[in-house]
C-alpha cells in the first residue's frame, strides 16, 4: 500500500476507515514498558559509565548502537509516577 492511501484514514484494528466513520473514542497508553530484562552489562568501564548516565544528546550516538545499554533509558518507575501523579492532578483517571 503505497503512502498516498493511508493519507486522511485512521488504522483501526480492523484495517483503515475514514475519520468520520470513527466515532466515539476512548484512547488509552502504554505507560510501562519493562525493558530491564534486556539490560546487559558492557563490558568495558567507560561504556559502564555511560550505561549509567543520564539520557542526553551527548550520548545519544552511543544509544543507537546500544539501546538495550542505559539502566536509565530502560527503566521508567520514577519517571512514570510522577506523570501518573500529574495526570490525576488534573482530573483524569477519576
Amino acid at each position: 500500500m503505497a503512502r498516498s492511501d493511508l493519507t486522511g484514514k485512521v488504522q483501526t484494528v480492523l484495517g483503515l476507515i475514514q475519520p468520520e466513520e470513527l466515532g466515539i473514542t476512548l484512547p488509552h497508553e502504554h505507560l510501562i514498558c519493562d525493558g530491564t530484562t534486556w539490560y546487559i552489562e558492557p563490558a568495558e568501564a567507560s561504556e559502564r559509565r555511560i550505561a549509567r548516565h543520564p539520557v542526553n544528546i551527548e550520548i545519544l550516538w552511543w544509544l543507537r548502537y546500544h539501546p538495550f545499554q542505559n539502566q536509565l533509558l530502560i527503566s521508567h518507575d520514577n519517571w512514570t509516577k510522577s506523570s501518573l501523579c500529574r495526570y490525576g492532578g488534573w482530573g483524569y483517571g477519576h
